[in-house]
């Protein structure tokens, strides 16, 4: 667990970053500052980069000797990423989490920061730099709001009560398929491109579960622990808890073990 003036330091770092690399950029990219990595829908932007380089100084001093895992230094040294499989304290960041969104002038885009030891996450943000506001979260502490509020995830059980999120990213035609069958099933089924919105709305009972496909470290390292501190459940679909050091596999992440249970059935065929 981190102490209170470390997590206070993360938090101003974060923030003043944000003003400084993100906001400025924010609906005045060029078509020169945008750039692919994976697919046409995969963006990177300068804002991401500076960001990143802006943080993993300012890591450097808060965190002095922790293992840095940015998203964008991965995309450039992908061999970085080993340091959570050996267990290693780390610092794992994305600098604009919903770059898609960012990319096109819409407000739905954060920064996910958590630090991880060898057992899993330690401390998680997600922070929405447009508000300023933010959530925070640590391992054994509860997931709190930045206004002293604390989360709590919905008891909400019955199939029809649910609505969550698909995050099927490159999905085959025959997942969405499917998707589309069970849509009925639920009160609703979305995708914000932003996983810090997925797993703060969840971790405030205002989703119910979501469905990933890929299991990047920084789109779920802080997310899942706000969501379990606030009383859900981030497991594997084999029910296996998730921890950053896992990176193959789908995850199904829910606001209590019934609702887990009912979204894993309903998507049993396109999970293995």
């Amino acid at each position: 667990m981190l102490d209170a003036t470390t997590r206070a330091a993360l938090i101003k770092a974060v923030q003043d970053a944000a003003r400084a690399e993100v906001l400025p950029r924010f609906r005045s990219l060029t078509a020169a500052q945008i750039d692919t990595k994976s697919s046409a829908t995969d963006l990177v932007t300068e804002a991401d980069k500076a960001m990143e380089d802006h943080l993993r100084r300012a890591f450097e001093v808060i965190l002095p000797g922790v293992a840095f895992v940015g998203e964008e230094s991965i995309a450039e040294e992908p061999g970085l990423i080993d340091a959570l499989t050996r267990g290693e304290e780390a610092v794992i960041l994305d600098p604009i989490d919903g770059t898609w969104n960012f990319a096109h002038g819409l407000a739905t885009f954060g920064t996910l920061l958590a630090v991880s030891d060898n057992e899993g996450t330690v401390f998680g943000l997600l922070y929405d730099p447009v508000v300023d506001d933010w959530v925070w979260t640590e391992r054994g502490g509860g997931t709190h709001h930045s206004n002293g509020s604390r989360f709590q995830t919905s008891p909400a059980t019955l199939e029809k009560d649910l609505a969550g999120v698909i995050a099927f990213v490159a999905a085959p035609q025959s997942d969405i398929a499917h998707v589309a069958k069970l849509a009925p099933r639920f009160r609703a089924i979305t995708d914000n491109r932003a996983s810090v919105f997925d797993y703060r709305l969840m971790a405030e009972g205002l989703l119910n579960f979501s469905v990933s496909r890929g299991l990047n470290p920084w789109d779920h390292a802080a997310g899942a622990l706000a969501l379990t501190e606030a009383g859900g459940v981030s497991h594997l679909t084999d029910g296996t808890p998730y921890t950053p050091k896992i990176r193959t596999g789908r995850m199904v992440a829910a606001g209590n073990a019934g609702a887990w249970e009912t979204v894993r059935a309903a998507f049993d065929p396109i999970l293995d």
